[in-house]
């Protein structure tokens, strides 16, 4: 019977390379750096870093060979969190310890010297001329990533469009050059919110203006309530006969009055009824 290509047997001595292979990288927990030599379990970071003593723990040792949830770091009297100076953790009414500026009135963390940045605590960047404060290895952010990429050949200017700028280009948090100074790139950034949010409000306006288009019973104002008034029925006469209007007027000719004769009374003929009140 041949063996099928997924098991291990089909591929001869390639299966225990894999399994080499999926075991070259670090040790330590969430540690994905190759390891530093062939055969070695650490990587070139962790090769001096020692693992906790407890078995099947791959944290790095904090005191004691242990790890700090292994006993590394002292507990709280009351549960087994990480205790802070006073032996309490944070749930329990720890504090952690914290030393202030030793200038009078000063609030501020102390950094260095038992001062902070504002009063001469902090160490300023190696790089003559340089007025920032160190972060990694002696030097600023800026210097530090000046230092470890490869800018050669790279216009470092800011390339402001307006006018020309002075100013060293910004660079970005993946390390890359920005094409503007910072100074420069906030301006620009700033203008460019306050333009997306004019156009979202009237992207949002215009969408309004539309969903009262689409519904055209939005618009419709309610009818005006009606109110009864009381009314008192009136009786109807039928004026189909001759009726007498005393005008105060005589025909002079007997041919020109429509009844005939020489009466001084107009005589009219309705032939409609008419309603009562009209005549009131």
């Amino acid at each position: 019977m041949a063996s099928s290509p997924s098991s291990p047997r089909a591929y001869g001595d390639a299966a225990p390379s894999i399994v080499v292979l999926a075991r070259a990288c670090c040790q330590f927990n969430f540690c994905t750096n190759p390891v530093a030599t062939p055969g070695a379990t650490k990587c070139e970071f962790h090769k001096h870093r020692a693992l906790c003593s407890t078995p099947d723990c791959y944290n790095q040792v904090y005191a004691r060979g242990r790890c700090a949830r292994h006993g590394g770091k002292r507990r709280c009297q009351n549960c087994d969190g990480v205790a802070q100076t006073n032996g309490y953790c944070v749930a329990h009414g720890g504090l952690a310890h914290k030393k202030f500026c030793m200038v009078e009135g000063c609030e501020k963390q102390a950094q260095s010297n038992k001062r902070c940045l504002k009063h001469g605590g902090g160490r300023l960047c190696k790089v003559p001329g340089c007025d920032h404060y160190v972060r990694i290895g002696g030097l600023c952010h800026t210097h530090h990533i000046l230092s470890t990429n490869n800018h050669e050949g790279t216009e470092l200017r800011c390339a402001y469009a307006y006018k020309p700028c002075p100013n060293d280009r910004a660079f970005k948090k993946d390390g890359t050059l920005h094409s503007l100074c910072a100074f420069h790139r906030d301006k620009v950034n700033s203008s460019q919110k306050k333009y997306n949010t004019k156009k979202r409000q009237q992207r949002t306006h215009q969408n309004s203006l539309m969903d009262d288009d689409a519904d055209p019973t939005s618009c419709i104002m309610d009818p005006i309530p009606f109110e009864e008034v009381p009314t008192t029925p009136l009786d109807m006469i039928q004026l189909d006969t001759i009726v007498f209007d005393s005008t105060g007027w005589s025909p002079p000719d007997s041919s020109d009055h429509p009844g005939g004769g020489s009466s001084d009374f107009f005589i009219r003929k309705f032939k409609y009824p008419t309603s009562y009140d009209r005549y009131l």
